[in-house]
């Protein structure tokens, strides 16, 4: 019984296939977590303040194992108002009594608090948004002082930013 050989063709497709499979094992950790980075939903936060005078905030976010931590410091005279999203929960307040920053009935996925001069305020976020942007709808303008922790990599970097009647991005992972 004569038995055929198989083709050049045949034999480099095979030759082919086996190594797109060990490539594709090797690298399995990698891709997995590539596949997964872009089939997650990307998470955006909008912050946007009420003020008439002119403003510093501080703004921190703390990127934590499960979730993270955003706390907001005014420097004004006036007490302002700051919409976070409904989905924030507020931890604690510095430099003023806790029912002094009372917030509104929720609204268009917002919640909207009272913050007096000189106040501090910190929401847990839930999950760590990818993009926080603030919105200044005034003329009157505000400068933002902001910090970024990441507790697993152990860093923190800072910025400092000016909005006058626009919105800005103050932290994104792009």
């Amino acid at each position: 019984m004569n038995r055929a050989s198989p083709s050049p063709l045949a034999l480099h497709c095979l030759a082919a296939f086996i190594g797109a499979s060990a490539l594709a094992i090797a690298a399995s950790g990698d891709v997995r977590q590539t596949i997964a980075d872009l089939t997650r939903e990307q998470i955006a936060a909008q912050i946007a303040v009420e003020h008439g005078e002119p403003l510093a905030l501080t703004v921190v976010l703390s990127r934590i194992a499960g979730g993270a931590i955003v706390e907001i410091g005014q420097d004004g005279t006036e007490t302002i108002f700051l919409s976070v999203p409904d989905v924030w929960i507020r931890r604690e307040v510095r430099g003023t009594a806790l029912s002094d920053t009372t917030a509104d009935a929720p609204g268009l996925g917002f919640l909207r608090y009272r913050l007096p001069a000189g106040a501090v305020i910190s929401f847990r976020a839930g999950a760590a948004p990818d993009t926080v942007a603030l919105l200044n709808p005034s003329a009157v303008p505000i400068k933002v002082r902001t910090t970024l922790v990441d507790t697993a990599a152990g860093t923190a970097e800072e910025d400092v930013r000016l909005a006058q009647a626009e919105e800005i991005v103050l932290f994104s992972n792009h």
